[in-house]
């Protein structure tokens, strides 16, 4: 609980007061780490808890919508082979990838596309950079969808599909963001061990990484509440920089001296 209270506080200070990283060169690199992981795993609760909120928003409208304009539509696996109630042959994209369906056996190449995939009466064909992969369908199990019965399933189970949507979101954001940023993160402070040098405040390697995890988040915030068109093509560019400025003002902040009480 104690470390808790110092994650969350750690959270603000590192965002509004450069004299923190004071206190930060004062934790091993273990500790920066644990605060590092806390972070970003919060980040990434908080993130999918915002799309949960927004697609539960939209859940009944969107399905309301979609009962209203998509057709009566029946699809159906039988002894290997592939049905589906609509005009047929449909082909969605364009040259360079395009999806077929034709369950009527009348089209059976993929020689017009780049790559694409096609779903047949009896076999699943997958084009891509020229080699073609043909599934059949014997292994199949039997089984009919509706489009009502498909609808009242999204509506009975709509939290268990909302539930499952936040696990899945927290599961990939947090991986995905820990991975992108903790092969950066070392090799970072190590330029930051050197700035120490040049700002008179030496500092070991290990109080450079601990300064280095903290630094991450003012910029992953900036990154997360500014919208990416705001910028435009320099939002990564600008990210990135807040980043490099913000860790190194911390070690320059890290010598008495250069910040004020």
């Amino acid at each position: 609980m104690k470390t808790l209270r110092e994650y969350s506080r750690a959270l603000f200070l590192s965002v509004v007061s450069p004299r923190y990283f004071r206190e930060v060169i004062q934790r091993s690199a273990t500790s920066a780490c644990g605060y590092f992981i806390f972070f970003t795993f919060l980040h990434g609760v908080a993130i999918s808890v915002v799309g949960l909120w927004f697609i539960n928003g939209h859940y009944d409208g969107t399905l309301s919508l979609l009962q209203r304009t998509v057709p009566n539509i029946t699809a159906r696996f039988s002894e290997g082979n592939f049905f589906i109630s609509v005009p047929q042959p449909i082909a969605l994209g364009d040259l360079n990838f395009s999806v077929v369906i034709d369950t009527t056996n009348r089209v059976s190449h993929l020689d017009s596309y780049k790559n694409g995939i096609l779903l047949s009466k009896n076999y699943l064909l997958i084009k891509e950079e020229g080699t073609q992969k043909k599934i059949s369908f014997d292994l199949m199990p039997d089984f009919s969808l509706r489009t009502p019965t498909m609808f009242s399933f999204l509506r009975i189970h709509k939290i268990a599909i909302l539930t499952f949507l936040f696990v899945m979101s927290v599961v990939l954001v947090f991986p995905s963001f820990w991975l992108t940023l903790i092969f950066l993160i070392p090799p970072w402070a190590l330029v930051l061990w050197l700035e120490s040098y040049i700002f008179q405040r030496p500092l070991r390697y290990g109080q450079s990484l601990s300064v280095a995890f903290y630094a991450t988040t003012l910029p992953t915030l900036a990154a997360t509440l500014i919208y990416q068109k705001v910028l435009g093509t320099f939002w990564s560019f600008s990210i990135i920089l807040l980043y490099l400025v913000w860790s190194s003002v911390g070690i320059f902040c890290c010598q008495k001296s250069s910040c004020s009480e």
